[in-house]
């Protein structure tokens, strides 16, 4: 089997955390004889945010800090011609709020299933904290490495062979 085309799926997700099949859109390729599915060169994705009584709405469950893992694809044979770049989400129909920041991929989470992932952004104060932390931990190691260093003798080569620079001639 191999999808011909460019292909459209429209991934409808009514609970965030729930399951595939139920919970959302789960697109399972009849056995193949074990062949692989060859993938197009693009395969768009539609999000769509379902509520519980699937109408249009926002997701139950969905938290934009939360990142999350919905397998959306499965195969027996798995996969042929999967890249980073053979997925375009489209995200405009996906209601909740993303104020976080927000990044939908795809992965592939088995030889033969693949995934769509959200996984916030980190905000500016996030990352300035963690930078901050980073200048904090290297200014301890080098303070340290420097009272290390004035607590050992240094020492000198001459001809006579090493000897401490605190020993007198």
């Amino acid at each position: 089997m191999a999808f011909t085309g460019t292909p459209t799926f429209n991934f409808e997700i009514n609970n965030a955390t729930g399951t595939a099949g139920t919970s959302w859109s789960l697109l399972q390729v009849p056995n193949n004889n074990g062949n692989a599915i060859a993938l197009p060169s693009t395969f768009n994705i539609n999000l769509v945010s379902l509520d519980a009584g699937n109408n249009h709405a926002n997701v139950p469950g969905f938290n934009s800090t939360t990142p999350y893992t919905w397998e959306f694809l499965r195969s027996s044979g798995g996969f042929s011609g999967f890249g980073s770049t053979t997925f375009v989400i489209n995200d405009s129909q996906f209601l909740n709020s993303l104020d976080s920041g927000f990044g939908f991929s795809v992965i592939q989470v088995a030889p033969n299933a693949l995934a769509i992932t959200y996984a916030p952004v980190p905000e500016p104060g996030h990352i300035l904290l963690l930078c901050a932390g980073v200048v904090v931990v290297g200014g301890y190691l080098r303070r340290r490495q420097q009272q290390t260093s004035r607590k050992r003798p240094l020492l000198e080569a001459d001809s006579a062979g090493l000897h401490s620079s605190f020993q007198k001639e």
